[in-house]
């Protein structure tokens, strides 16, 4: 008896499942995509540091001007 191909009285040749290759077929997805996942957040994380920093720097060279501005005028000095 037959249906749809596939012989259910288990007296035909039957197909080899490849568990093995698919075992590690399955293990290197995972770990490939682990790995370009954890890449991927690394190199995003180092843009958003890299636009900090510089977002850092501006605002501490403003916050010198100003200090230095105000030195000159407690000074007496003019530019």
């Amino acid at each position: 008896m037959s249906l749809g191909g596939s012989n259910l009285g288990g007296s035909g040749r039957q197909e080899p499942l490849y568990i093995i290759p698919m075992a590690i077929a399955l293990a290197l997805a995972a770990f490939a995509g682990g790995g370009l996942g954890l890449w991927w957040n690394s190199a995003k994380e180092s843009q958003a540091g890299a636009a900090e920093a510089d977002e850092e720097t501006k605002t501490a060279e403003a916050a010198n001007d100003n200090q230095d501005e105000g030195a000159k005028a407690e000074n007496g000095q003019a530019d």
